[in-house]
């Protein structure tokens, strides 16, 4: 039944949606009569039906079928409809019902049992099971009128100005802009766009109602039990709604009202309100709410580990946090802090106090400050100081200045310092600009700024003056020399000798560089056998281990690259004249880039006469049909010679 139940719903869904879309496009074609086939229909083709109907194949199914009195009653009970709605030609198919004998139908009351795979098999799914008794639909096509009917559905549609339809116990109407729908678990009317109204009930047994009257809508719910739910509304003005649990008793709502910038919503466990001039916030526990437009005036916030106050205009700010047992009090420029084991008490700018179990502090802004706890002391006034950590002590006063510890020092700043580390036995000596330091590695002297002598046993020993440098790496075994505009370096791996800003050498092992600038260049790397040399401007050369390229001057050019078979050269005194063998057996001059010249290139040749080019084609050894000399590079054409690859690029 509910196989059959969905089939027809669809059936009578699908007839609405496509109704007006097949009438258009038939009514093209001209008037149209379809029926349905005369099988299901139980006529003979050319002739009257004598005595009843054809025995219909889909109510004598070829295998026992077991009989559901849900199903046969709703069966019959469409055949019944159908006849008390004068349903046209489908008396035929109402005819072959009736012919049905009683024998018949007390023969399917006594079907055998179903077995375990026809069980498996009724499983309802959407389209896998047909009905067995469920005739085909019929269908009667006039354009615009198309009527369709079958066992419990009948569709009529009149396109584009009327459409009916039925489906069970479902029926809907539509005569734009009016609609109707009536069915066992909703109603609806409206008449687009000034009116809606509907009611029903939903899944979980609640009944339903929605009115609307544009802009104003009005919804209302009720049950299961006490449970009832209400909303109501005038686009865009508010919109409000509320909804009581099951027992009674209101479980949430909410308000919005737009052109006031209002907000509202509650429920048992929170609550939101926004206005322009009060906002409240509850979550849980948790409450917050301010008072002001734009910046808050007065704000409020409590909940079970924190509680604090704003009041904005007064300056007061107030916060206990109460899960660490820390309150803290603002009043303008004084604040107050206090724990169960400390106190803050200040007064911005001027005093500042705070005190624990162990320590104190208290500034008087800018007379002094003082601090202490166990280990530590700290004093600290507009003529000097002292702090002591632990074995450590700092004294600083306006002509003298000391400290004592692992290291000390006794200074009288800026022209006297004298400093001693014992365990490193280091010390440091500064009398105005000459300063000297003793270590066990080795010392500095430096009298600023004309000497400065800087040594590391075994490591480095570097003497600079303002005209005069020298360093000596004993690690690397390198050495540095620097006087006016001269460089010197030296170590095993290379050497530099630099006169700024004319000359500039270097060389390793196996690369150099000399630069007389900017007349000279001569730079080499052996081991990329690359070489460089310019005498700027009269000849300049540039080579590898393939070749060199070389110029002179004026304009004199000549090049070789390659060995043996690869070898190519070349000379160019332009724009004279040009010769050139760029492979073995090729070879090319000119005159002038053009006026008279000469080009052979593999099995081509070119003559240049007054910039003109003539080409031809000059056959290999003067066979041209030589196997030997055939193109075997690629696929040809029977019959066709081979055609040569050389390209001629013209000068």
């Amino acid at each position: 039944m509910n196989v059959r139940r969905r089939k027809h719903r669809a059936v009578a869904h699908r007839i609405g949606a496509t109704g007006a879309a097949v009438a258009t496009v038939l009514f093209a074609a001209g008037a149209l009569a379809q029926t349905a086939p005369s099988a299901d229909a139980g006529v003979t083709p050319g002739g009257a039906n004598d005595g009843g109907a054809l025995p219909d194949p889909v109510d004598e199914p070829a295998q026992p079928q077991p009989t559901d009195p849900e199903v046969e009653g709703n069966d019959t009970s469409g055949d019944t409809s159908g006849e008390g709605s004068g349903e046209g030609s489908g008396a035929n198919g109402a005819g072959g019902a009736r012919g049905r004998a009683p024998a018949e139908d007390a023969a399917e009351t006594r079907e055998a049992p179903l077995t375990e795979d026809q069980r498996a098999r009724m499983i309802p799914s959407d389209g896998e099971l047909p009905d067995p008794n469920d005739r085909a639909p019929r269908r009667f096509f006039f354009p615009p009128y198309l009527r369709e009917w079958g066992r419990d559905h009948d569709t009529t549609v009149l396109f584009p100005f009327y459409w009916n339809s039925r489906v069970r116990d479902s029926r809907w109407l539509l005569i734009p802009p009016y609609y109707r729908l009536r069915s066992r678990t909703a109603n609806a009317d409206a008449f687009f766009p000034l009116f809606y109204h509907g009611t029903g009930t939903s899944a979980d047994g609640s009944n339903y109602s929605t009115t609307i009257v544009p802009p104003v809508w009005v919804h209302r719910t009720r049950g299961p039990e006490r449970a009832r739910s209400l909303a109501f509304g005038a686009f865009p003005l508010f919109s409000y709604y509320e909804n009581f649990g099951a027992n009674g008793r209101l479980q949430g709502e909410h308000l919005i009202i737009p052109a006031l910038l209002t907000f509202h919503r509650w429920s048992r466990t929170s609550q939101h309100t926004i206005t322009p001039l009060f906002q409240y916030v509850r979550d849980g526990s948790s409450t917050t709410w301010t008072a002001g437009p734009v910046i808050p005036l007065v704000a409020r916030h409590s909940s079970p580990n924190l509680r604090w106050t704003l009041v904005w205009p007064a300056l007061f700010f107030q916060r206990n946090d109460l899960l660490n047992d820390r309150h803290l009090t603002v009043v303008g420029p004084f604040w107050t802090e206090r724990t169960s084991s400390s106190l803050s008490v200040n007064l911005a700018p001027v005093f500042f106090h705070a005190h624990d179990r162990t320590s104190s502090r208290t500034t008087v802004f800018p007379l002094f400050h003082t601090e202490s706890s166990r280990e530590h002391f700290t004093l600290a006034t507009l003529l000097g100081g002292y702090t002591r950590v632990r074995n450590e002590s700092t004294l600083i006063l306006p002509f003298y200045q000391n400290h004592r510890g692992v290291s000390s020092f006794d200074a009288v700043a800026p022209f006297f310092y004298y400093s001693r580390e014992p365990r490193t036995g280091s010390s440091t000596i500064q009398v105005l600009n000459f300063v000297h330091n003793r270590r066990a590695t080795g010392s500095t002297t430096v009298f600023f700024p004309l000497f400065a002598h800087i040594h590391e046993e075994g490591r480095f020993d570097t003497t600079i003056t303002p005209v005069f440098g020298h360093s000596y790496d004993q690690t690397r075994r390198s050495r540095i020399v620097v006087a006016a505009n001269v460089h010197y370096e030296s170590s095993p791996e290379h050497r530099v000798v630099n006169v700024y800003p004319i000359w500039y050498s270097a060389a390793g092992r196996r690369w150099h560089h000399n630069v007389f600038f900017p007349f000279v260049w001569d730079i080499g790397n052996q081991d990329e056998g690359r070489q460089t040399t310019v005498i700027f401007p009269f000849y300049a050369n540039v080579g590898d281990r393939r070749g060199y390229t070389r110029w002179a001057f004026p304009d004199v050019f000549w090049w070789r690259h390659g060995s043996g078979e690869s070898l190519s050269w070349g000379y160019d005194i332009a724009p004279f004249f040009q010769y050139g063998e760029p492979r073995r057996g090729d070879y090319y001059w000119s005159v002038l880039y053009g006026l008279a010249g000469f080009r052979r290139q593999g099995n081509y040749e070119q003559t240049r006469v007054f910039w003109a080019t003539i080409n031809n084609r000059r056959p290999p050894n003067g066979r041209a049909d030589n196997d030997a000399d055939r193109d075997t590079s690629g696929p040809r054409r029977a019959g066709t010679t081979r055609v040569d690859r050389d390209v001629i690029v013209d000068l």
